[in-house]
């Protein structure tokens, strides 16, 4: 699978979350391979709202893979970021991810897909 053909191929910006965040956006990519992923966001007005977002986020995940630090390109800690399995088949994978007063997403379809397109983003 090749990402760095990927192109975003909707957007859209301007809601509320369900959750307190606002500012919300989303973008959708399809990658190389036909798979279609997306990238969404919001602002939570803090650092510790976007946390307590992303906490309750991890509270509906089935199963935690890898969690720690999200580092910035120097290496100083921005934030918290989490891979997760959406549903104990493994058939669905999400980042989530904590920088400053933003909880960001990367979601499907699997572990692979969401840390390329992750990857790609960084770059």
């Amino acid at each position: 699978m090749d990402l760095s053909h990927s192109a975003a191929v909707a957007r859209g910006c301007g809601g509320l979350t369900a959750d307190g965040g606002r500012d919300a956006w989303i973008t959708a990519f399809k990658a190389s391979d036909g798979t279609d992923l997306s990238v969404s966001g919001a602002e939570y007005g803090s650092p510790q709202q976007a946390q307590k977002a992303l906490l309750r986020n991890l509270k509906r995940v089935a199963v935690i893979i890898e969690r720690g630090a999200r580092l910035d390109g120097e290496g100083n800690k921005i934030g918290e970021r989490a891979v997760v399995l959406l549903n104990k088949t493994g058939s669905q994978a999400a980042i989530f991810w904590t920088d400053e007063d933003l909880l960001q997403k990367i979601y499907w379809p699997t572990q692979r897909h969401v840390l390329a397109l992750e990857k790609s983003l960084d770059n």
